[in-house]
């Protein structure tokens, strides 16, 4: 019995093993050496064009994500293209073409946002190890440099700007005082009235007056759903204030309505809704109608606190 293995690759070498029986003599290996060795080469030749291709696709496809970013700006050629995280980097391509077109402060606001939220992406990859291309490692710790670089500029260039979102990272980053006076002097001020907006003056109170920060977080929700992550954030903040207030019945409502809205995010599941319902006493299938109640309504936009 004559048995041929596949073939295997191992530090780059090509091996085939051909196990015979020892009585076989060694014309046997004359015999296939040639008609063996010419289908290897066939093999090695296919793989070796599917690799090409291969690289030459993914190469192309970064030289044409680049060429598309240098029509727009220059972002693309700082933070070289990755397989990780593309919709941030994406997303922060877009927001840098969109800075690059004013020098109004809120597309500015957007785009340090976008810095900050594709370094959080890109800096839990920096622990794989990669035995063939180490450069890539090293491509995204310059890529996390240099987002990390970016937030710090555009947050010093902005250190005096009058925008909500700047004055709120001045206050809640840098406890400058004087920033969240101003924030709180825009309270009824039309620039405040957007979902971030109100949830920026929800976030002001929420150590001060409870109450009157779920208002703003409840009122942040009636506008477009644009964000699901800054959406699930909102839902998360209610129910947790409710929580503080030992309201339980509205932050099981609440929780159940952002299991409902997003289940993959909000890390809430139905045995655990169960269970704190059944630690509180409470109505769950009355509070389980009201949250679908309330889900179709801010889903629809006819959410009204």
């Amino acid at each position: 019995m004559v048995t041929f293995c596949k073939l295997t690759m191992f530090n780059d070498v090509n091996w085939t093993i051909v196990v015979v029986p020892r009585s076989m003599s060694g014309d046997f290996y004359k015999k296939i050496d040639s008609v063996w060795m010419r289908k290897m080469k066939i093999i090695i030749i296919i793989l070796l064009a599917c690799l090409l291709f291969a690289c030459t696709n993914e190469e192309n496809t970064a030289q044409s994500d680049i060429g598309q970013c240098d029509a727009k700006s220059n972002i693309c050629i700082e933070l070289k293209p990755d397989n990780y995280c593309l919709k941030e980097h994406k997303h922060l391509i877009a927001q840098n073409s969109l800075a690059k077109q004013t020098e109004e402060d809120r597309p500015l606001y957007y785009l340090l946002l976008a810095y900050e939220n594709y370094a959080q992406c890109i800096e839990p990859f920096l622990g794989v190890q990669y035995v063939k291309n180490k450069a890539t490692k090293n491509k995204r710790i310059n890529n996390l440099q240099l987002a990390n670089q970016k937030v710090a500029e555009i947050t010093e260039q902005t250190k005096h700007s009058e925008y909500p979102g700047f004055l709120y990272i001045q206050w809640n980053r840098y406890n400058n005082m004087e920033a969240k006076a101003k924030l709180i002097a825009l309270e009824t001020s039309d620039s405040m009235n957007s979902m971030g907006g109100q949830y920026l003056l929800g976030t002001i109170y929420q150590k001060t007056n409870v109450k009157k920060s779920i208002r703003f977080f409840k009122s942040s929700l009636t506008y477009p759903l644009r964000n699901i992550e800054f959406s699930v954030e909102i839902m998360q903040s209610i129910s947790g204030s409710y929580l503080r207030l030992r309201k339980y019945e509205n932050a099981y409502i609440w929780m159940k309505v952002l299991h409902l809205f997003s289940p993959e995010y909000s890390n809430i599941s139905e045995q655990g809704l169960d269970k704190f319902a059944n630690q509180n006493r409470l109505r769950k299938r009355k509070l389980d109608e009201l949250a679908h109640n309330l889900i179709e309504k801010i889903e629809t936009g006819s959410y009204r606190p």
